[in-house]
């Protein structure tokens, strides 16, 4: 870039001011704005206007002859570098397009990749704001969450539910120490009493240890599913 900074110290405006910029070898002349002349292939003419008593800066741009964006085609490029390509004719609309594709890929995979398959909405909201995915993208991701979502509430009803049968065993504990006592005192009412809620409970256990051995299978079946379409998600 080259900087030129015109000072009128009139008291007069003036609406046509020429500068010519002399293109240089190995370098090609990108600033479009304020341009007047660009048919000589030894300068390019800008059209300025001055104010009164005042200064004006402008800045013209300039790049090597032998640069292609595509010499970039491996690494990261911002999309800020991207649209600037754009704006000065170096790249042109089908260009612009897969670049920004590109670099949208790289920058919502770093994003995602930082989740550690572990999406949240708030993950879906940033990656908006920030234009890295669009709606259709957000909704695929919504549903990893969902799944995640899912497979966690499974498991703390199964840790809910292991908690209930540690309860029924200690309930249990009690019952046979009343069933010993019983059993000592040769009280056969008693007995019956005791052995019928130690069936009951039996039962009510049996229950939890089934419903809970569905419930860890299904946890493990969504996450594989989460980490599946996430492991996806990252490739697109």
């Amino acid at each position: 870039k080259e900087t030129y900074t015109i000072s009128n110290r009139t008291n007069r405006s003036f609406d046509y001011f020429y500068l010519d910029h002399v293109q240089k070898p190995g370098l090609q002349i990108v600033t479009k704005e304020n341009l007047f002349d660009s048919s000589s292939d030894s300068f390019k003419r800008y059209l300025l206007k001055l104010q009164p008593n005042s200064n004006l800066e402008f800045t013209i741009s300039q790049v090597s002859t032998s640069f292609s964006p595509y010499q970039f085609e491996n690494k990261t490029i911002s999309i800020h570098q991207i649209d600037f390509w754009h704006k000065e004719g170096l790249l042109d609309d089908h260009q612009n397009k897969i670049f920004r594709e590109r670099a949208l890929y790289s920058l919502r995979k770093e994003a995602l990749s930082r989740d550690n398959l572990e999406p949240t909405k708030e993950t879906i909201k940033d990656l908006l704001s920030k234009g890295y995915i669009n709606n259709s993208l957000a909704k695929e991701i919504k549903d990893v969450v969902d799944l995640i979502e899912q497979s966690k509430n499974d498991i703390a009803k199964e840790q809910k539910m292991q908690d209930e049968m540690t309860e029924l065993s200690t309930e249990q504990a009690r019952i046979r120490e009343n069933l010993k006592v019983a059993s000592d005192m040769h009280d056969q009412e008693l007995l019956k009493v005791y052995v019928t809620e130690m069936r009951k409970i039996d039962v009510m256990i049996n229950d939890l240890r089934k419903e809970k051995k569905d419930l860890r299978t299904r946890a493990n079946v969504k996450q594989e599913e989460a980490t599946t379409k996430w492991e996806l998600l990252l490739t697109k």
